[in-house]
């Protein structure tokens, strides 16, 4: 299932939600505790939003994406999304407004930001092309 979502139950071995809008390979996956929803990042540069409580996709941002995302993070207690794509730009979404993304930030065009990771109190970091980690919560402090 190219581009989709499946998450199973393994007490039942049966799926309990399934989503396949996604038209190319899912790069990144995070939960949102506090909203209770399940993040999802697409090499067709999308990003969608899945409740979990009710099964059930709440929204996926627009297809125009120029890159592809291959990262995803909540930050700032659940109040923000931030998503890495292959060019190494940073795109900044607001909870609840999925369209297209409030800010962004290229870090000088220095590599993909290939994954994400919470580390502390609200800080991210964030690796980056040929092994190198850069601190995306100092980088991008402004924005958020």
């Amino acid at each position: 299932m190219d581009g989709g979502l499946c998450i199973w139950d393994l007490r039942s071995q049966q799926h309990v939600l399934k989503y396949s809008k996604h038209s190319d390979y899912v790069s990144g996956l995070t939960v949102s505790e506090k909203q209770q929803a399940l993040l999802a990042v697409s090499g067709d540069g999308t990003l969608s939003v899945h409740d979990l409580r009710s099964r059930k996709p709440l929204a996926r941002s627009e297809d125009d994406a120029d890159d592809e995302l291959i990262s995803v993070a909540v930050v700032k207690n659940g109040k923000k999304v931030v998503c890495g794509s292959q060019s190494g730009v940073l795109a900044i979404w607001s909870w609840g407004y999925w369209n297209d993304c409030s800010d962004s930030s290229d870090d000088e065009g220095r590599g993909s930001s290939s994954r994400q990771r919470k580390k502390k109190r609200e800080k991210t970091a964030m690796s980056k092309g040929r092994g190198k980690t850069s601190k995306a919560g100092n980088f991008f402090a402004d924005l958020l």
